[in-house]
């Protein structure tokens, strides 16, 4: 396999693992408790699988639960909070949530 570095192209899952991190550091940055962190970590689970805020099945409580390290009920309740944050226009790739300012 030919190395991507340099070329400005990086292998999907090492995009995918940089984004992850990115992500993580924008979170620090907002001091986020860990709750919200997890929220945002499947809302990008769901947009990464294909799902959007009507389709959030995409990805399984099973999964869930081992990326947030939580029980079942636990997982269905950030999937719910997850499904929130999509459909109030939260945007993975930028970690923004917009704010109503009324």
């Amino acid at each position: 396999m030919r190395s991507t570095i340099g070329t400005g192209r990086l292998r999907p899952r090492h995009r995918i693992a940089v984004l992850e991190a990115e992500a993580a550091t924008a979170d620090d940055y907002a001091s986020l408790p860990p709750r919200q962190r997890k929220a945002r970590k499947v809302a990008r689970m769901i947009v990464l699988a294909g799902g959007h805020a009507d389709y959030v099945d995409v990805v399984s409580l099973s999964d869930i639960e081992a990326a947030a390290g939580v029980g079942r009920t636990v997982a269905s309740d950030i999937c719910k909070e997850a499904q929130e944050l999509l459909a109030a226009d939260y945007d993975p790739a930028t970690s923004y949530t917009p704010q109503n300012d009324r």
